[in-house]
């Protein structure tokens, strides 16, 4: 309960309270929670399966549930503890900012973001364990150098070390795991995609995981012809961007150029389309 009411829009919290409050016999409360979830992230999978895995325990109970309060100002009440640690906030959480990669396509890479009052960059700040804040920073170091491969193995080496210790995802490893595959030459679409979905599931309202998910699906499609298949990767494009808007984490510097990306998408899934393609 203290995690949600630090931060009420953080759907794993709030799957992680349904849980417990399903142990206990609550099994209202637990579906409220999980809508909670769901209604903060609506693709977020562990929310959904909950959700109706209560609904067909409860049967007709469950349409009385509704979701537990989420409102945005209790959210921003809860977080302005966090705000002037936003605004010290630098490019160790995102190591473009401080030195900005070069590559070929540089579409991949965020322009220089400053948190402002009316945009925050973080979604949270966690302190990570020594070891894994050194790999991480050893990870930065060599996007630094513009050595992509290196950073991947160094964020991957971060990321099991956290594993190792039974602690919780950290967002940002993937998606600067995430932006370092978007790097590569060649890019290295796949794995950047999946970086953004697990970030996603680690963080939902961390903006990056859609934003580098979004960016990888749809340049892996832009060149392919009309088929099912980019047509569902098309879609599955236009969903991370939308997910991203949506996410209180996203920057107002940075809202059109993902309402850009949104559009093309959107363009692209018409072009890819079976049906349109053969008209």
């Amino acid at each position: 309960r203290e995690e949600v009411a630090r931060n009420p829009r953080n759907a794993p919290n709030r799957v992680k309270l349904g849980l417990a409050l399903e142990k206990t016999g609550d099994l209202r409360g637990a579906l409220s929670e999980f809508r909670a979830a769901v209604t903060i992230a609506p693709t977020y999978t562990k929310g959904i399966r909950n959700v109706e895995r209560l609904v067909s325990q409860l049967g007709e109970d469950a349409e009385t549930v509704e979701a537990a309060p989420i409102t945005t100002q209790q959210a921003d009440e809860l977080r302005m503890p966090l705000k002037k640690a936003d605004a010290v906030a630098t490019g160790a959480e995102d190591p473009h900012v401080k030195g900005k990669a070069s590559v070929a396509d540089m579409d991949f890479l965020p322009p220089d973001v400053k948190p402002t009052p009316t945009g925050r960059q973080c979604a949270a700040v966690r302190e990570l364990p020594p070891d894994v804040q050194a790999f991480k920073d050893e990870g930065n170091g060599h996007v630094a150098a513009q050595d992509y491969l290196a950073a991947v193995a160094a964020y991957t080496q971060a990321i099991k070390s956290l594993e190792a210790q039974g602690l919780p995802p950290d967002a940002k490893l993937y998606t600067n795991r995430a932006v370092s595959h978007l790097s590569c030459n060649p890019p290295k679409y796949v794995g950047a995609a999946m970086d953004g979905q697990l970030a996603m599931e680690a963080d939902p309202d961390w903006w990056k995981g859609y934003w580098y998910r979004g960016q990888a699906i749809f340049n892996m499609i832009k060149d392919r012809p009309a088929s099912t298949s980019t047509s569902n990767r098309a879609e599955q494009a236009l969903q991370a961007f939308r997910g991203c808007m949506q996410c209180a984490s996203l920057p107002d510097s940075k809202r059109a150029e993902v309402i850009t990306f949104k559009e093309s998408a959107t363009t692209r899934l018409m072009e890819t389309s079976p049906a349109c393609a053969q008209m």
